[in-house]
């Protein structure tokens, strides 16, 4: 069974909502350390070190002060990272909060308070100056940042970027809830393929054990929406998928007018909007030509299916759209991006037959296919 470790920020533990929400998402799946670190970064740095000398980690997942830390370790023990919302100048956070303070959940030996002081404040100075004296090129792609848009604390994201290339937004706060733990965090862990998990569609992670049912999309649903497309598209950048859905594709007056004719459908699971995608019958202007091959028929009526999207850590979604879709036409055309390599094999692999290259509106370029379901 692979193994994450998980450091915790300053005034957390590894009882903290982070820790917990992550060793729930892997449960069965993976073994996941939250120790209780050491407050002075110098001894927690060591007892880290000693931690992965001994239990061989396959991935480091950090958490502001935890993803400093994190930060400097991982290319010195030659595993990956997630940094969440890293907090690259914790001397200037903590010299704004001399004095005695609490910890924000529980410790393992008991001891809540704790006293915030210039040595300790020093420390982390000292340590700031050479942070990233062990970045490497090779490292640039194997550490990951994930910035909360609401984060009001640590706001570092730059300072990543002259180091690193991998870059990612979530709609949160400093500290992610839960929820946003399991929408994002173990989204981000899983495209690293640490854990060797299959993606399929846009999602990855485990097994349907919800009730789903999919409905006609209703302007009530707009802001659910354009969030599982905001999370779709993280998706595509991080698996190297960079041109298709940008310049603010697919726009709220894109899914509007889906919505006004009637073709826009949201896929819910116990009641939570988890994916959207267009269903249209035919004809589709930009499917009137097509180059480098031919369609599998030409004469009979069709659907197409459009702006496929969903949050990462749902499974099975391209089953139920293509499940929902062959229901009510047994012929069904799509396109995708070139570069967006995860769902052409999802195509691929429910059967489409790759037909050759159509041309949106824009010019761009998309890759066609079709799948005619026929009587025995």
């Amino acid at each position: 069974m692979k193994k994450i470790l998980f450091l915790h920020g300053f005034y957390a533990s590894g009882q903290c909502v982070p820790a917990l929400a992550l060793r729930e998402a892997f449960a069965g799946r993976a073994e996941v350390l939250t120790p209780d670190l050491p407050m002075h970064p110098n001894d927690a740095l060591q007892f880290i070190r000693e931690l992965i000398e001994c239990e061989h980690p396959d991935i480091l997942v950090g958490n502001s002060c935890g993803a400093f830390y994190a930060q400097m370790l991982a290319p010195v023990v030659g595993i990956p990272a997630l940094l969440g919302n890293p907090h690259f100048r914790m001397s200037d956070f903590l010299r704004q909060r001399i004095g005695q303070h609490q910890y924000k959940s529980p410790r393992k030996d008991g001891k809540q308070s704790f006293v915030i002081d210039e040595a300790l404040v020093e420390e982390f100075a000292v340590l700031e100056a050479t942070q990233f004296d062990n970045c490497t090129d090779e490292y640039r792609e194997r550490v990951w940042g994930l910035f909360g848009e609401q984060d009001t604390l640590a706001h570092f994201e730059p300072l990543f970027l002259e180091h690193y290339n991998r870059s990612f937004h979530f709609p949160g706060g400093h500290t992610p809830t839960a929820d946003e733990v399991h929408n994002w965090y173990v989204p981000m862990v899983e495209l690293q393929q640490v854990l060797g998990a299959q993606i399929q569609g846009f999602s990855v992670g485990q097994a349907i054990t919800a009730h789903r049912t999919i409905r006609l999309a209703e302007p009530s649903d707009m802001q659910s929406i354009m969030q599982v497309m905001d999370a779709a598209k993280q998706i595509m950048r991080a698996s190297g998928n960079l041109h298709q859905w940008v310049n603010g594709y697919p726009s709220e007056a894109v899914i509007g007018a889906d919505m006004e004719k009637h073709v826009g459908y949201v896929i819910e699971e116990n009641g939570r909007i988890i994916a959207y995608f267009a269903f249209i019958s035919s004809p589709d202007p930009t499917y009137a030509k097509i180059y480098e091959g031919q369609w599998l028929d030409e004469e009979m009526p069709y659907h197409v299916i459009h702006r496929i999207g969903s949050y990462p850590n749902v499974h099975h979604v391209f089953d139920d759209i293509m499940e929902y879709c062959f229901s009510h036409d047994p012929n069904i055309r799509i396109d995708t991006h070139r570069e967006n390599t995860i769902m052409q094999h999802n195509i691929l692999k429910h059967g489409f037959t790759y037909c050759g290259i159509i041309y949106l509106a824009s010019g761009d370029e998309r890759l066609a296919y079709q799948k005619i379901i026929r009587d025995e």
